[in-house]
This record gives C-alpha cells, structure tokens and sequence, in this order.
C-alpha cells in the first residue's frame, strides 16, 4: 500500500470510522404522504430533508401538481422533514399556487424551518402563502374559515 493509500481511506476500500458515507446510502426520491381531513388535504413531504437535485425537485413538483389537478379546494403543504431547499423549490411553490388560484383553490404551507419560513420572507412569498407553524394550526385555520363571519 502506497503512503497515499494510508491517508486515504475512500481510495483504498477501506471505510472510515462510522461507516459509510451518506453518498454511499441509497438515495430516496422525495415523496407526499396525503391526508384529508375535513375538505382540506394535507400533504407531507417525506424522504426530502434537502431539496436542491432537479430531478427531486421535479419529481415533487409532478406529485403536487397531480394533487391540484385532483380538484382539492385547500392543499396543506407540511415541510417539517425539510431542512434546506434551493430557490427551485420556491419557483415550483409559486407555480403550484397559482394553478390552485387560477380556479379559487388555497395553499398553505406549515411546519417550516425558521431558516425557510424567512428565506420566504425576504423573497416577499409569504403574501402568497399562508403560513403555518404546524399542521395543528392550519388545520384550526381552515376549520374558521367554514364556520360563516369568523
């Protein structure tokens, strides 16, 4: 073994203290779990603590816009699981809210990390969205919303 080998673990098949590495793991698309309660669906996005590959992206971006075209009247989007995410998301966000409003439907979104919930802030998205601190109060929300003048 060269003394390049020794330094260098990856190279040389032999695995670091721990394990492998999370490259190494195999990699799970992001993916919703839907519930309905009440005439709101709520979606939990899982398997997606970070969100920047495109093609994850892309693939959550054609599971959410199988759920606008499914006619849901208020669509809940849980990101607690998600802890970073890329611009990308928020474009997909934005596309996503106006094909529900396009047709008078509603998006919230709940369970942000206090990181996201201001990157939404400072790109000024929040007068798009409604935002939740978790799923309890969007689900209280939508429940004031059908009781008539609350």
């Amino acid at each position: 073994m060269s003394a390049d080998q020794a330094l260098n673990p990856w190279e040389s098949g032999i695995l670091p203290p721990g394990g492998a590495s999370r490259s190494d793991r195999p990699h799970r698309r992001p993916a919703v779990r839907v519930r309905a309660v009440d005439g709101t669906v709520f979606v939990d996005v899982i398997n997606a603590e970070t969100l920047y590959a495109e093609e994850d992206i892309s693939h959550l971006a054609n599971q959410l816009r199988r759920l606008a075209e499914d006619g849901h009247a208020r669509l809940v989007l849980n990101f607690r699981e998600v802890h970073t995410m890329s611009s990308d998301v928020l474009a997909m966000l934005l596309a996503l809210h106006r094909r529900l409003e396009k047709s008078r439907r509603r998006l919230a979104i709940s369970g942000l990390d206090p990181v996201l919930r201001d990157m939404l802030r400072i790109c000024r998205l929040e007068r798009f969205f409604v935002l939740h601190p978790d799923e309890a109060e969007a689900s209280g929300a939508a429940a004031r919303r059908d009781i008539p003048g609350a």
